[in-house]
């Protein structure tokens, strides 16, 4: 999910350059992201990890948030960022789902839940106390 940020550098250097296919990287690993990280509920995991020979999905992941089955919580901005910013630069509604709700919301739902800063929206009570 991280990566979702840099895209628009990938974006920019295809205008800059004129040459179209770091343009079509970028979208390629957007489609890829939104395919493989984004969840029917509208949270993201952190990773997904490819077999490096065939190159089919193996599993959701996580390195720095509480599970493979949490919502980092700062994946999931950079998610909705790095959507919008590719839905600003390509125009392709296939983005949309994951800057609206639910994923754009599940934000503010989860730290109304919550009276204070917290690492995952998924994340116990009790391991939060841990952290």
């Amino acid at each position: 999910m991280d990566t979702m940020m840099n895209l628009d550098l990938l974006f920019w250097a295809g205008k800059e350059t004129g040459d179209a296919r770091y343009a079509e990287i970028a979208t390629a690993h957007a489609r890829t992201t939104l395919t493989y990280h984004l969840r029917p509920d509208g949270s993201t995991s952190h990773v997904c990890d490819f077999d490096p020979e065939t190159g089919a999905f193996l599993k959701q992941d996580t390195h720095q948030g509480l599970s493979a089955t949490s919502c980092w919580s700062r994946g999931q901005a950079w998610g909705v960022y790095g959507f919008a910013d590719c839905y600003r630069a390509t125009g392709d509604p296939a983005f949309l789902p994951a800057i609206q709700p639910p994923s754009g919301r599940i934000s503010l739902a989860a730290l109304a839940r919550r009276s204070r800063s917290i690492l995952g929206f998924r994340q116990s009570a009790h391991s939060q106390r841990r952290a």
